[in-house]
């Protein structure tokens, strides 16, 4: 199967199983070619909120599959490599804690960063 075939076929499984496709700006031209959006990861995020398919595929990185979840938890988010993370993000104290209120109110800025900047 050559590249264009692939694409299609991907295209027509994205179509039958309701998928947004999001990649990151760095990803290969055969992967942007094909998503729905392209971008930074906050972008992305946004983006997905606002799309209509009920799942997000991210061809990222972990941390940005996991903003995607957080903007829109209604929604089931893959990760196209579930290993792939990035060094800066896994250098976080994996420690903290947050309480229910806490993540509430951070969910909340959010919620108002996204409505400001969209």
């Amino acid at each position: 199967m050559n590249i264009a075939e692939l694409q299609n076929k991907i295209l027509e499984l994205k179509k039958e199983k309701d998928v947004c496709i999001l990649a990151h700006s760095y990803q290969a031209h055969e992967i942007t070619e094909i998503a729905d959006f392209t971008g930074d990861s906050y972008q992305l995020s946004v983006k997905a909120k606002t799309s209509r398919q009920s799942t997000v595929l991210m061809c990222g990185v972990r941390f940005m599959a996991e903003t995607v979840k957080l903007l829109s938890p209604q929604k089931r988010v893959l990760l196209a490599n579930p290993i792939a993370g990035c060094p800066m993000a896994e250098q976080m104290d994996k420690e903290i804690c947050i309480d229910s209120e806490t993540a509430a109110k951070a969910r909340r800025c959010i919620d108002k960063m996204v409505e400001l900047g969209g």
